[in-house]
């Protein structure tokens, strides 16, 4: 028998039949075999991401509500009581309620108690000083008086009236200086502010 050469292509083909062989039994096939825990993986992964993007939405929701509550809540805050800042309106509030017609008006700025004195919460004490005048008779006047110390939403402190009579009227000439009490919650320290435990 005569011995025949194998062509160098056969045996080209040949390796590259057994190198395919070999690397698709030790890589592709047992990659293959745990393709299930690989999605199993990306499905546990994309539910992760989807979990922290529903939080993060809430959260962007949960702080526009914060936003929207904390603007209600100054405003509602601001309604309860009188500061320098809206005792012109207070004050503008209560003559029209008591139909009674101010000649003049004048704040002077908020001045921080000198005796250093806060509220329980630490919110500095504040005066503000204020005159005003009007023409209006003595139950008018007394009405304004009185309004002032038992129902306005203000801490009026009344100085001084001057009232002088006016010729051929029943009504007067009045001025009065007032000094209003005010706690401005915008001038606390922080050393003033409560903490707030951690947990």
């Amino acid at each position: 028998m005569k011995k025949q050469n194998i062509p160098n292509s056969v045996l080209i083909c040949v390796v590259l039949l057994v190198l395919f062989v070999v690397l698709t039994n030790v890589l592709f096939i047992p990659a293959l075999s745990r393709i299930d825990q690989y999605n199993a993986n990306h499905d546990a992964a994309v539910a992760e991401v989807s979990k922290y993007e529903d939080t993060l939405t809430n959260q962007a929701k949960i702080d526009e509500k914060i936003k929207k509550l904390t603007e209600k809540y100054n405003e509602e805050q601001s309604l309860l009581y009188v500061d320098s800042k809206s005792s012109i309106e207070d004050l503008q509030r209560i003559f029209n309620q008591l139909k009674i017609t101010m000649t003049s008006l004048s704040r002077g700025d908020g001045v921080q108690d000198p005796q250093g004195r806060t509220s329980t919460t630490g919110i500095p004490l504040y005066t503000t000083s204020l005159e005003f005048s009007f023409r209006e008779s003595l139950e008018k006047t007394q009405s304004l008086i009185h309004y002032l110390e038992q129902e306005s939403k203000g801490c009026y402190f009344i100085n001084n009236i001057s009232m002088s009579p006016i010729e051929k009227t029943a009504n007067y000439d009045t001025r009065l200086s007032v000094t209003l009490y005010y706690f401005d919650a915008t001038k606390m320290s922080s050393s003033a502010v409560p903490e707030v435990p951690v947990e």
